[in-house]
């Protein structure tokens, strides 16, 4: 549930922090992290022992599950795609059961919000004598179902959720949220659920292995008092007795007879495919890739924005690097009004929807960028008046269903550098706003929304604190990603200078992971580019001149050897620079340029992502797609590599 249904992780995370304050202690983003996919009374013990949170653990978890319940009260975060499989699921008769730690208070909440009969089955963390990594909670509900857990597919999102339906004798699918699932573990890996159908599911059993599963005739013994909760009815204080196991600290449990698409953190599915080839024998291979999608299996989440004066070359690096980009954002449609939202003219719309179709066979879900193209004020009048403002999320609503967009990502960019700073007071509560409505109205279509912004330095609203007009704290728990401007420190009217110097990149993130209290909701954009300024000019220039250019990873390597010059390396900075001289003509006029490239090189890169990642950070998003040469997804893949490292356990998996 927890992670795979809904997302509140981030509301478990936030609980944690406020008990282990109450009680003076120190709880850490990486604490938080480390307990994701634990049994709760587990949970709890670390919290009592790590965090100082000087209660017993039934205490622990009952105080964190009523702050979480009452935040999902208040939004039932969906996971993408998760509500639309399990309503075609529940269409194609194929029966499902919710297998989670959570317990059965949470899951209630949020099986209000779903369609009855989406479970038929429904084990939640009180309900076993030992909860997830052990295989008792899917032997329970393949029991339930009265099916062989051979035949089930189990959706999971941590790998204590791996390892406990693996163990079952499950077939896997992964599809990792707050934290990667190591190599080692064998599983399928997609990277959403956005587009997952149930002839994709079907394929996987029908494809899978099948090894030694153990068969559910004797199923992990109940505490006394505890039943697996049926599909039909039951009345609230028919709940459970003695609350001896906790499930994990996420994944809820569903009120019996609830239509539950579950809430909490870590959910798993257990799907009985009932609709699938009979499989042969022989050993699991460990790995294979979930329908359409990359199946990286480090857990760097990574986004990239598509300019489209980049898309050739954006196109050759879609075909070979499809595997590893979990987002792709095209960046060529402009707001120019309430309900006008238009392609920018200069696109070149053949090679923008074959690049489209392109990223689609590759299952890559597709976040619509909008820019803001108004006037200077524009766009804070509209939000600022009600009816307009709503006018205008039915606009964009209707762009993302008409171009069956995954999602939408905000590139508001006017109240930051064309509004005065006089403007944001009164801005920043009408934002906040129309995220709110425009996010619930996008997650009720089952789709995302993703805000690009530029930083802010602290949780402050003075002037050292950067673009305070944003309010971080207010939009983190609304939107399902925050892209973060962390690059063009030297913009092209500046003098030469460093594009993203890296203690720069070191306070952005500091701040902006202080301001939202979230990091797994942060995506750091990550520059693939440099700048080239004119510095001096001898003689008259024809008009065919260069100015301010752009100098991307892919071409810097061959503007130096051209013009024969000699990087340097600044480690304050993080960048590289050099300088050359240019002589242009056009036969009446002629000019010597002088001229000075600053740059983020393929290592500095590597460099920007890493921070990103040691910050707990959600992931990176790429600035551009089409930018890239070899080295830079060659220093993707060593971050990848460094986090399957850095999350591999000693294997003791069954099966």
């Amino acid at each position: 549930m927890d992670g795979t249904v809904v997302d509140t992780e981030p509301y478990w995370m936030a609980c944690e922090h406020e008990l282990v304050d109450a009680f003076g202690g120190t709880w850490t983003d990486a604490d938080a992290r480390s307990i994701v996919g634990f049994d709760l009374i587990e949970a709890a013990g670390v919290l009592r022992d790590r965090g100082g949170v000087d209660l017993d653990p039934e205490e622990i978890v009952a105080r964190l599950t009523a702050g979480v319940v009452a935040r999902v009260r208040e939004r039932v975060p969906w996971r993408p795609g998760a509500r639309r499989l399990l309503a075609e699921l529940q269409a194609a008769g194929v029966p499902c059961a919710m297998v989670t730690m959570s317990w059965e208070p949470l899951a209630g909440v949020v099986a209000d919000a779903l369609a009855p009969g989406s479970f038929r089955v429904v084990v939640t963390g009180d309900m076993v004598t030992r909860g997830k990594p052990h295989p008792e909670p899917y032997l329970r509900a393949a029991h339930a179902l009265d099916v062989d857990p051979g035949g089930c597919l189990a959706i999971e999102d941590s790998p204590t959720g791996v390892r406990s339906a693996r163990a079952a004798g499950c077939v896997v699918l992964a599809v990792p949220n707050l934290v990667p699932i190591p190599a080692g573990l064998p599983h399928h890996q997609r990277a959403t659920l956005k587009g997952l159908t149930p002839v994709h599911l079907g394929e996987l059993m029908a494809t899978a292995p099948r090894d030694a599963r153990p068969r559910p005739a004797a199923v992990a013994s109940n505490r006394p008092g505890a039943t697996v909760a049926p599909a039909g009815p039951r009345r609230p204080d028919d709940a459970d007795g003695a609350r001896a196991a906790v499930p994990r600290r996420h994944g809820g449990a569903r009120r019996p007879g609830r239509p539950a698409l579950a809430l909490a953190a870590l959910a798993a599915l257990l799907l009985a495919v009932i609709v699938v080839a009979t499989r042969g024998g022989g050993g699991d291979d460990g790995g294979g890739d979930g329908p359409g999608g990359g199946s990286d299996p480090s857990g760097l989440e990574l986004h990239a924005w598509v300019p489209y004066w980049a898309l050739d070359d954006a196109a050759a690096t879609l075909t070979a690097r499809a595997e590893s980009i979990a987002e792709l954002s095209p960046l060529w449609y402009e707001v120019t009004g309430v309900d006008a939202i238009d392609i920018n003219p200069n696109t070149p719309t053949a090679a923008a929807e074959e690049f489209l179709g392109t990223a689609r066979e590759h299952d890559i879900p597709l976040i619509a960028s909008i820019l803001d193209h108004t006037e200077a004020g524009e766009m804070a009048a509209i939000l600022a008046d009600g009816e307009q403002r709503g006018a205008h999320v039915d606009a964009i609503a209707a762009f993302a269903e008409e171009g069956d967009w995954a999602g939408i990502d905000l590139d508001y960019e006017q109240f930051a550098f064309a509004d005065g700073r006089d403007t944001w007071a009164a801005t920043r509560p009408n934002w906040v706003a129309f995220v709110d409505e425009l996010a619930e109205r996008l997650h009720d279509d089952d789709r995302t929304l993703t805000v690009s912004i530029p930083p802010v330095y602290d949780a402050g609203q003075t002037d050292e604190s950067g673009y305070w007009v944003y309010d971080y704290a207010a939009i983190t728990p609304l939107v399902d990603a925050i892209r973060i401007m962390a690059y063009d420190y030297s913009v092209a009217a500046s003098e030469p200078g460093p594009v993203a110097p890296v203690d720069w990149v070191h306070r952005i993130i500091a701040g902006t992971t202080t301001a939202s209290g979230d990091p797994s909701k942060l995506f750091l954009g990550v520059p693939l580019y440099g700048r080239n300024w004119v510095t001096g000019t001898t003689g008259e220039c024809p008009e065919s001149a260069p100015g301010v250019e752009t100098v991307s990873n892919r071409v810097v390597d061959d503007l130096v050897a051209r013009r024969g010059a000699t990087p340097a390396y600044d480690a304050t900075l993080g960048e590289w620079t050099f300088t050359y001289e240019a002589e242009f003509a056009d036969g009446t006029t002629s000019c010597r340029q002088q001229r000075e490239v600053y740059f983020v090189d393929d290592d500095g890169v590597q460099q920007r992502i890493q921070l990103a990642v040691d910050a707990g950070m959600g992931g990176v998003a790429l600035f551009a797609l089409g930018y890239d040469d070899q080295e830079v997804w060659n220093n993707v893949a060593a971050v990848n590599a460094n986090l399957a490292t850095a999350t591999a356990t000693p294997s003791t998996d069954a099966g």
